[in-house]
């Protein structure tokens, strides 16, 4: 959400947003791109402004970030000792 309001004070301001690994994101990321894409459809819809499609790759960034985090943490191993007699 953080991303999404800079994004939006920035697109007021027009001060645009470059991401030069956008290309990189779409190719290597299609799943996270898209929805991205979905996501920033909503909100261009929502708020009334254009999204770049850097800024769309910015948010696919933090999208991929959160499933990583999620999922890094739902795959720990959980260990109980037991005592040895």
């Amino acid at each position: 959400m953080v991303h999404v309001e800079s994004m939006y004070l920035r697109f007021l301001n027009g001060i645009p947003a470059r991401n030069l690994s956008t290309l990189n994101i779409r190719i290597e990321y299609p799943i996270l791109f898209d929805m991205s894409v979905y996501f920033c459809s909503i909100l261009s819809d929502r708020l009334n402004i254009t999204i770049s499609e850097d800024e769309t790759s910015f948010i696919a960034l933090h999208f991929g970030s959160f499933i990583e985090q999620k999922s890094s943490a739902d795959c720990k191993i959980k260990l109980n000792t037991v005592p040895i007699q």
